[in-house]
């Protein structure tokens, strides 16, 4: 289907007028249809525009709910950019994000309010806090508020690009505050094109929706459906243990999670051959894909095209894919990752040695990209973006502001790009982005300031082979229970450690005089 909306409210907008009757969203509670969910968004925008004005910022207490999807479009239909902040995140951190967006009001639902105390006592001034009526109460007839147009859609049709993102989500930082990654919705649009080209969504597809609105590959799950006409549907608790059911139920036939999905379906011993028959279309994205859990997937899921999609938050959702061969082939010797592929169409990259020249053929350097779907830099800290990012002239003399994704890469003779891992301390925890350095920081915050080091590795209590997060920590002993409680108050479940090892007064040190963190984790293997 041909697009030509301007933004992603016009989109969404174009695909209700086309598909009215089919069902966008199956939530525990039953379908809603295009339709409905236009309707409500739009009755929604009106109200969001009249509280915060034009081309506000507003955060969504967002749970996987109609609501939270709801106020997601709404958002849009009034012109403003979401930004979403979790009911799982401690108060002090969702305050953070809060203050640090500069949102102007903060929407939540009534069966939220009770999670939602810490926050509100905690809220920056000038966020209205918007408890949302039930979507019910929504008027059965758009003419219910005649005269009024929502903003996005008048900017569509007058031809007008958004000048605001589409969102802002937030990232670990180094310095221990989240960073602000905003978003475009001509970025948005791009990969939406881009992947609708690469693989054949239609308007029959079913799509699971396996990522917290927090996370930039929920976009996918929400947006990508809603380009083609076809519905996402919404796992329950119980759904979550039991994903044969959940697929079965749901006729699922696109499949999106983190490579690690795989492993825990493995470990549970739920994926068996042929248990997916339904699946055509199945990706990962957000971690490293082994050959060994592709070829696991390969056979539970035996009709289904399976791709490697790779992407940092600052390059919209993924920018890099690679198709599996089908059978698929053995894992070449020496190389246990899926490569990452070739960058998506209108994009160049570079793979740079440290010295700052370009890399051969199957030499190692940092992954830089420059392209549509790149952000403009960090939100309010030009200092990380001018950081972030690289001048360089590339293969065709011209000159471009690159993107450093601070991972580690080669490219081999076929143009085929392949991941070996990270330069700095920034690790993927089932799919987060988490910078070591911040769990580090909030540890050395703790009564009694003690020193710590955390690294993602093998879990040295389990045979699971399983890569978890470790923190060394000096000083006295304490209960493990009582420095994870502390740490909840300040960082979100992702990045609370695993295992707590106490290491004494001190560290020991390396003949540089530096923290000897091998000897560290010797102690643990």
């Amino acid at each position: 289907m041909t697009q030509h909306a301007s933004n992603l409210a016009a989109l969404f907008e174009q695909t209700a007028s086309l598909h009215p009757d089919r069902e966008a969203i199956f939530l525990s509670g039953g379908a809603v249809r295009y339709a409905d969910l236009a309707r409500k968004a739009r009755w929604l925008a009106r109200t969001l525009h009249q509280v915060a004005g034009d081309g506000a910022r507003i955060a969504i207490f967002a749970d996987r709910s109609l609501g939270s999807y709801v106020s997601v479009l709404a958002t849009l239909y009034a012109g403003g950019t979401y930004v979403p902040v979790s009911p799982v995140y401690p108060a002090a951190r969702n305050a953070a994000i809060l203050a640090a967006s500069g949102a102007a009001a903060l929407v939540y639902q009534r069966s939220s309010a009770a999670a939602l105390q810490a926050l509100l006592a905690e809220l920056p001034a000038g966020v209205t806090p918007l408890e949302l009526d039930s979507l019910e109460d929504a008027p059965e007839e758009d003419d219910a508020r005649p005269g009024w147009l929502p903003p996005a859609l008048a900017a569509a049709q007058a031809g007008t690009p958004p000048a605001k993102p589409a969102y802002i989500l937030f990232t670990s930082g180094s310095t221990g505050r989240p960073k602000g990654v905003p978003i475009s919705h001509a970025s948005v649009l791009h990969y939406l094109t881009v992947l609708g080209e690469q693989f054949d969504f239609q308007a029959t597809d079913r799509h699971t929706q396996n990522f917290e609105l927090t996370f930039d590959l929920s976009v996918f799950d929400l947006f990508v459906p809603w380009r083609h006409g076809g519905a996402f549907c919404v796992p329950s608790a119980l759904d979550a243990a039991t994903p044969y059911q959940y697929l079965k139920r749901h006729g699922i036939t696109v499949w999106f999670s983190v490579p690690s999905a795989v492993q825990i379906l493995q470990r549970n011993r739920l994926l068996k051959p042929g248990s997916f028959p339904t699946l055509r279309i199945s990706l990962f994205c957000g971690e490293a894909l082994t050959w060994d859990a592709a070829h696991a997937w390969a056979q539970a899921a035996p009709q289904s095209v399976i791709a490697n999609l790779y992407g940092p938050t600052e390059l919209t959702i993924s920018c890099f894919t690679y198709r599996l061969p089908s059978p698929l082939p053995a894992a070449p010797t020496g190389r246990p990752i899926v490569p990452i592929g070739q960058v998506h169409a209108g994009h160049v990259h570079l793979v740079l040695q440290e010295d700052g020249t370009p890399a051969g053929p199957g030499q190692e350097g940092e992954l830089c990209i420059a392209g549509p779907q790149q952000f403009p830099g960090y939100l309010d800290d030009p200092a990380k973006s001018e950081a972030a990012h690289v001048l360089k002239a590339g293969a065709d003399g011209a000159w471009r502001v690159y993107y450093r994704t601070g991972d580690l890469v080669s490219e081999d003779e076929t143009g085929i790009v392949h991941y070996l891992g990270r330069l700095d301390h920034q690790v993927k925890v089932n799919g987060y982005r988490v910078e070591l350095e911040e769990i580090e920081r909030a540890i050395r915050r703790l009564p009694g300031s003690p020193n710590a080091v955390v690294r993602y590795t093998r879990n040295p209590v389990s045979t699971d082979q399983q890569r978890k997060l470790v923190a060394f920590l000096t000083g006295e002993p304490r209960d493990d229970r009582e420095v994870l409680r502390e740490l909840a108050r300040t960082l979100p479940h992702y990045m609370l450690p695993d295992v707590i090892v106490w290491a004494g007064e001190t560290f020991p040190l390396n003949g540089n005089g530096k923290v000897d963190v091998n000897s560290l984790l010797a102690t643990v293997a």
